[in-house]
């Protein structure tokens, strides 16, 4: 079929050329590239193609984007963490998408269930090297959300510089408009 049995797509850029013998299953080729003679390229390696950013890869970026809602989200109910939530995470793409979009709603949710003398209040914390900080919840939401913000705003151009071309757009107007 078309798809790998996780339903990844082969996508091959124009211009490409693959060499003998090599396998290229259920991943994306960009545009013009040399694929060596006995290469192999498996399930998803666009998410671990190193490109100039803020991470060396598409995946690093998701997982740092999905380690600091993590963080904050712990944070804010009171539990104390030593290390990055990734270090320990087995999964694949499907499952590091899935709990991100998981996590997402459940910091939606606690923060929904909360009043507003919980967000007009101040949360304690210790950093990953044991720091203790009291910050304003009101100022870690707006953290989280700018933080989030920003590196998802490089996603667009790093997908640009692994050869995909067409976009919806991701303006934030765009998005209330869907909901319409």
């Amino acid at each position: 079929g078309d798809f790998s049995p996780q339903g990844h797509p082969l996508t091959i850029g124009n211009g490409v050329t693959i060499g003998h013998r090599a396998v290229v299953h259920a991943c994306t080729i960009g545009n013009y590239c040399l694929i060596g003679i006995g290469s192999i390229i498996l399930d998803d390696a666009i998410l671990d193609t190193e490109i100039k950013s803020s991470f060396p890869s598409l995946r690093k970026t998701i997982m740092h984007i999905w380690d600091a809602q993590q963080i904050w989200f712990m944070r804010l109910r009171g539990v104390t963490i030593t290390g990055w939530p990734s270090q320990s995470f087995t999964g694949g793409t499907k499952e590091m998408l899935d709990g991100f979009i998981a996590d997402s709603h459940a910091m939606v949710n606690f923060i929904a269930s909360k009043d507003q003398a919980y967000l007009n209040g101040n949360a304690d914390y210790n950093t990953l090297n044991g720091t203790a900080y009291t910050t304003p919840v009101e100022v870690i939401l707006s953290h989280v959300v700018n933080h989030g913000t920003f590196h998802r705003g490089q996603v667009i151009p790093m997908l640009r510089e692994l050869g995909f071309t067409s976009f919806e757009s991701q303006d934030l107007i765009a998005y209330y408009r869907l909901e319409n």
